[in-house]
């Protein structure tokens, strides 16, 4: 399956430290790692890592971080890329302390990504792919984006909901044939919990409605069959980039054609692996290591 991924691909500066600095004090890392990063190029990551043909359509800015950010990209994608460069502009960025068991303080610098103009997406991209993610923009790009690609694709859309407004969410799910934000996204934007959001989403119309909920596992409504999947458990090192892995890695299983439940299980497998190793894009699990773990004869 050709799988086209449109959205921000980042620089990652990433931090292991015993604690986060309160203000105006200083603390020593643990260990330093560079990584490319964003939700886009993570997902689009994992897709490629499992043997999905890959495409992306990034943007980045003229910065140091700039090359940086495109070799990554090309390594992902091949010559199935398409990016933007803002002139002056600064490349998405982000610094990420990870404390003890992968929890995170992040701070992320946007940068670049409205550079990405949708009149402007290779049309040659857009007629090559059978799926289209959208991840990583703000509200009113990712909805234009969005009916863009509807438009003038014919491939089925998923959409990465994190991080967005109630009212976008709920237009993106008229849309999407594949909807999922995170559990702290619909609780504040909708106020709904995940079953209520999943069912939500399935009455405006989306197939898939999915969402994710870190240590606590997922719900899902997939053709109104409800799906609630715990987390599978792994011994943690950083979780930046989990939940981006997740989407790259159930657009694999839905090219496979697994079975609604198994797919969900395979992707929520291979994110937990991801969470072995320091940074987004560092790790990636092997077809044979995800299904052990979905099987449980893993050994850690």
């Amino acid at each position: 399956m050709n799988c086209l991924f449109i959205g921000t691909t980042s620089k990652d500066l990433l931090m292991l430290v015993k604690d986060p600095p309160k203000s105006d004090q200083r603390i020593e890392a643990l260990r330093l790692a560079e990584s490319c990063g964003g939700p886009a190029a993570t997902a689009a990551y994992a897709f490629a890592g499992l043997g999905g043909k890959t495409g992306l359509i990034t943007a980045v800015g003229t910065d140091q971080n700039a090359s940086f950010v495109q070799r990554a990209a090309e390594g992902i994608a091949g010559s199935r890329l398409q990016i933007f460069t803002q002139n002056g502009g600064i490349t998405s960025f982000s610094a990420i302390q990870i404390e003890p068991e992968g929890k995170r303080c992040i701070t992320h610098y946007g940068g670049c990504i409205g550079a990405l103009k949708t009149a402007e997406l290779d049309p040659g991209l857009l007629n090559w792919a059978e799926w289209i993610h959208l991840a990583g923009m703000k509200d009113l790009q990712m909805l234009e984006v969005a009916h863009y690609c509807r438009e003038r694709s014919r491939a089925r859309l998923s959409v990465d909901g994190g991080n967005l407004s109630g009212e976008t969410l709920l237009n993106l799910a008229r849309c999407a044939d594949s909807l999922i934000p995170d559990h702290k996204t619909v609780m504040k934007a909708l106020h709904l919990d995940a079953k209520e959001a999943c069912e939500h989403f399935a009455a405006e119309g989306t197939a898939l409605s999915c969402v994710t909920m870190g240590e606590q596992g997922l719900a899902a409504l997939w053709q109104g069959e409800f799906i609630r999947l715990p987390a599978y458990r792994v011994p943690v090192v950083d979780t930046t980039g989990a939940g981006d892995n997740f989407h790259g890695a159930l657009l694999f299983a839905l090219s496979q054609e697994y079975p609604p439940q198994r797919a969900l299980s395979f992707a929520s497998a291979y994110s937990a692996l991801t969470c072995m190793s320091l940074g987004g894009q560092t790790a990636s699990p092997a077809l044979r290591d995800v299904l052990q773990l979905m099987e449980g004869s893993a050994q850690f």
